[in-house]
């Protein structure tokens, strides 16, 4: 068996995510496509070697952190090998947020009714894209306005509240059971539901943007309302308070709102 098909079947046999998988077989395979020799041969310095061919390569940071943590549970997991390599030190960066005139037209401006469905579950719920394609009819309450986020990230499942105005919608297109959002093999790929995110932002602002940027929209418009920190914490599935505080940095304080001395 070839070990990236050895790595999936070690991921599936413990419940990994369909994503994770994917991720890690997908780094698995780079790695030893460009490896050169046989995998239970590689070294450390292989791996050192082969995080500086993605930095050359300019792959994010994020990615380049994911496929060396598939390569070190390959090594661990299957061959019994503990292979320690630093990752890459990522750039603090402010998340995305977009105004709640943008996110609207954005909706607006799909033509398909569940590309906005899905438009209105990520930004109102504050889901994750991976989330929001998985959710199925059965999880949700329709009475009470809520969703059974299942297995989210960390593997725990947790309840969200729906918007009325996804509510409305979502009644109005008389849901069959199973997947909100069906696609070729069960639900929607989360890579089809970026892409719908893409379409949308770049007919209202001519540039693409991701799914998590309405997410990252949806906890800074609550900060600025001033809802608590701690119920946005929940909502969120955040393990850390300061996850969650990260995203206060962006949000309009008092200190942004004053007015400046050229407008006075």
């Amino acid at each position: 068996m070839e070990p990236t098909e050895k790595l999936r079947e070690e991921l599936q046999s413990r419940n990994y995510s369909k994503e994770t998988i994917t991720t890690y077989a997908a780094g698995a395979k780079i790695f030893f496509h460009w490896l050169d020799k046989p995998s239970h041969h590689a070294g450390i310095e292989d791996l050192r070697q082969f995080r500086l061919y993605l930095l050359k390569n300019e792959r994010e940071p994020t990615t380049i952190n994911t496929y060396l943590a598939a390569l070190k549970f390959y090594y661990r997991e299957i061959l019994k090998r503990r292979m320690s390599i630093p990752g890459v030190k990522q750039k603090k960066k402010l998340p995305t947020v977009h105004s709640r005139k943008t996110i609207d037209s954005m909706i607006t401006a799909l033509n398909n009714p569940k590309h906005k469905l899905l438009l209105m579950i990520i930004y109102g719920s504050g889901l994750r894209v991976s989330e929001a394609v998985a959710a199925q009819s059965h999880d949700i309450d329709t009475e009470r306005g809520i969703l059974l986020v299942r297995q989210g990230k960390g593997r725990k499942d947790r309840l969200v509240g729906l918007s009325e105005r996804f509510l409305s919608y979502y009644a109005a297109l008389s849901p069959e059971r199973g997947y909100i959002f069906p696609g070729r093999q069960g639900h929607l790929s989360v890579r089809s539901a970026e892409e719908i995110v893409a379409k949308a932002a770049k007919r209202v602002m001519g540039r693409a943007t991701f799914p998590h940027s309405l997410r990252s929209s949806f906890v800074t418009h609550l900060i600025e309302r001033g809802e608590d920190i701690t119920n946005i914490q929940l909502l969120l599935g955040h393990e850390q308070l300061e996850t969650t505080r990260g995203y206060a940095k962006v949000a309009m304080s008092a200190a942004l709102k004053v007015k400046s001395p050229l407008d006075a």
